[in-house]
């Protein structure tokens, strides 16, 4: 619910009143957006109050590779990537030390794969696990092309406390290098 701030009774003129106050910002509003909430306040101030805590605004996004270039991959058991290099980790929910993503709030996420495959390998892919229960692959075979980039991506019902991470399969390589080619994202879209 936005809020808008107006100077107080003492702080206005004669001529000014939170009527005038709330008229004088109404053409900033889109179309469908609720009126603030009109709170005299001093000084004169506009404040958005969106109703999220510090802890409820959560977004991330990470690529592999912080430098160079190289293929991750085949191994024999499967392993959680560790996306090290990080492009946005707003509310520290993903953790960079485990490749985890750990939820703050119960709350709708949305999470995106993106996956780089080169020739050399007969499939590339990165699976998608909540609470170690697969979700959705990103998955491709090469095919005799050089280079596929298969991408997935979901909206998940995460409870506080629910993990979420990228999971190379067995006998599977990926490869990423400076350009961010193997990412994962994650954000909060609206808490429950």
């Amino acid at each position: 619910l936005p809020v808008l701030l107006c100077p107080g009774p003492s702080q206005r003129s004669r001529t000014d009143s939170p009527l005038r106050c709330s008229a004088s910002i109404a053409s900033s509003f889109l179309v469908g957006q609720a009126p603030p909430v009109l709170l005299p306040r001093s000084p004169s101030v506009l404040y958005w109050y969106d109703g999220l805590s510090p802890r409820n605004k959560v977004a991330f996004s990470a690529s592999l590779v912080t430098t160079n270039e190289g293929q991750i991959g085949p191994f024999n058991t499967g392993k959680t990537l560790v996306y090290k290099n990080i492009i946005t980790n707003i509310g520290q929910a993903y953790n960079l030390n485990t490749g985890i993503f750990t939820a703050p709030v119960r709350g709708v996420y949305l999470f995106s794969l993106f996956v780089l495959g080169v020739a050399g390998a007969d499939a590339t892919g990165v699976d998608l696990y909540r609470n170690g229960e697969f979700v959705v692959p990103a998955y491709a075979h090469l095919s005799g092309q050089h280079y596929v980039n298969p991408s997935a991506g979901v909206n998940l019902l995460l409870e506080a406390g629910d993990t979420v991470y990228a999971f190379l399969p067995p006998n599977r390589k990926i490869y990423d290098n400076v350009h961010r080619h193997c990412s994962f994202s994650g954000i909060l879209v609206f808490v429950m």
